[in-house]
């Protein structure tokens, strides 16, 4: 496998020397022993992991970089927080997820993999976003398959300064999200600036990444409480 993926990673221009893939390595094995008991991931088969989780992490790598405090929202089972963490360790990241068997399981990758850079946070974000501890002090958010874009805005804005961006990481309908949130980006004062393409030969499909800055600061009711973002989307 580590063979496997330092060829994928070269095709891509990922840089990655051999203690980036054997950390990669130990993170997947540790996934699928780790999921066989506790259902952290439906994609199970070793290549599957490699295109769809290690790589499509690691497509924008370049948007990410030491001075820059990242926050992954809905980090599941580390995607992308851990690939970045690991491929990087400038970075300073922050993990987040609302579900116990997820956080427990990055806490343990981060302790395994010696990740200074990753901090893990177990609650829900719109908690966190709440909360002066953590409001308004990130520059970047990062999303994977968390939710519709307008739930994703309301999730990540008040985690931003002013100024901040968030990473939106989404499929073939990102135009119809990106339409369908238009209400939520005018309310959160937030502006699409770009999409970046990426395509991923082995899968033959491409993969998109939402730019989003936010321009301004917003009301203390947003994100609002009881779910209301996926319940109610702006």
């Amino acid at each position: 496998m580590k063979e496997k993926l330092k060829q994928l990673l070269d095709c891509y221009k990922i840089p990655a020397d051999d203690k980036v893939c054997q950390d990669l390595v130990d993170f997947v094995e540790s996934m699928l022993k780790y999921n066989k008991t506790h259902n952290l991931t439906a994609i199970t088969e070793p290549d599957d992991v490699l295109f769809k989780h290690i790589l499509d992490s690691l497509l924008p790598y370049s948007f990410f970089n030491g001075d820059k405090k990242i926050i992954d929202i809905g980090c599941g089972a580390g995607f992308p927080s851990v690939p970045l963490s690991i491929q990087n360790r400038n970075l300073d990241i922050t993990a987040v997820d609302s579900v116990k068997k997820k956080v427990d399981f990055v806490k343990m990758i981060k302790n395994q993999l010696n990740l200074e850079n990753l901090k893990v946070i177990g609650g829900r974000v719109e908690d966190l976003a709440r909360n002066e501890q953590y409001r308004e002090q990130f520059d970047v958010v990062v999303s994977r398959a968390v939710a519709p874009l307008g739930v994703v805005l309301e999730y990540s804005a008040p985690l931003l300064k002013n100024g901040g961006y968030i990473y939106a990481y989404k499929g073939l309908n990102y135009e119809q999200e990106i339409s369908l949130s238009k209400k939520a980006m005018k309310v959160l004062d937030c502006t699409v600036e770009k999409v970046e393409e990426f395509y991923v030969k082995e899968l033959d499909t491409y993969r998109y990444l939402i730019r989003i800055r936010k321009n301004s600061t917003i009301n203390h009711k947003y994100p609002r409480k009881q779910n209301k973002p996926r319940l109610k989307p702006l």
